[in-house]
């Protein structure tokens, strides 16, 4: 099937009104047509984040049902509530409801969001070292510190950071790399430095634009922990590895 009816086929179906989509036997086929198409259109990165992101989902759930959350926009009806309505009704900060959190180390530290932010009484927490992962581990360290403190963890955190852009389009080919960073890099010696990718794990976007752009001067640098530096078997040549934390002043000045 061409790509323009197939996808004029979904489009059809999401603009069909919910009454006529709603009976018990073609719901139930279409639910699982497209459980079967999104398992065939998934790829394994896609099926891993899912994985992983599924507790923000539980976690949010949850804290909408301690905050009265879906009462409160279900009396809003068809008008729609904002995150400030929301805060003046529910008794959190707006700063809260609005924003989205990120976690590794997700299942764990997401499933004690709830009791995190019962306990801070739904304040948006400001204090990097009394956060949402330190009431979940029981720990004074933030993320990275705790990480660092165990090689096991550390090295599966950067296993997934170097494969969850697998099979997806890599940056430089979205961007106008070669009409604006390099031509604007003509007029530069070449050792002068190209790119810094601070935090930038193991160097897979480096060595992805050396690969890509093999013959393009310039000095590629990748900063990140020493433990996570340190850690790297293969350096790949044109590209440098440094340690660096991202929570103190840039050490390479351009």
């Amino acid at each position: 099937m061409e790509r323009k009816p197939f996808m004029d086929i979904i489009k059809a179906l999401v603009d069909e009104p919910y009454e006529r989509l709603d009976l018990p036997e073609s719901r139930r086929e279409l639910l699982t047509a497209l459980y079967s198409l999104i398992a065939k259109l998934e790829s394994p990165t896609d099926s891993i984040e899912r994985f992983i992101f599924q507790p923000h989902q539980n976690a949010a759930i949850r804290i909408a049902i301690n905050l009265n959350l879906f009462v409160l926009v279900g009396e809003k009806g068809t008008d729609g509530v904002n995150a400030e309505e929301l805060s003046y009704s529910s008794g959190a900060e707006p700063a809260l409801i609005g924003q989205a959190y990120v976690f590794d180390e997700a299942a764990f530290s997401l499933s004690r969001m709830p009791a995190y932010l019962e306990e801070t009484e739904y304040k948006n927490p400001t204090d990097d070292a009394r956060g949402p992962f330190q009431f979940a581990f029981q720990t004074p360290f933030g993320m990275f510190e705790f990480l660092n403190q165990r090689p096991k963890r550390l090295n599966v955190f950067n296993t997934f950071m170097e494969g969850q852009r697998e099979g997806r389009v890599p940056w430089f080919a979205t961007y106008e790399v070669e009409q604006s960073l390099c031509n604007d890099f003509k007029s530069r010696a070449e050792n002068s430095v190209l790119i810094v990718d601070v935090g930038g794990n193991r160097g897979h976007d480096m060595v992805a634009f050396r690969n890509a752009f093999p013959t393009q001067p310039g000095r590629l640098i990748v900063q990140d922990l020493p433990e996570t530096i340190r850690g790297i078997e293969h350096p790949v040549p044109g590209v440098e590895f440094m340690e660096y934390d991202f929570f103190t002043p840039q050490s390479v000045i351009g």
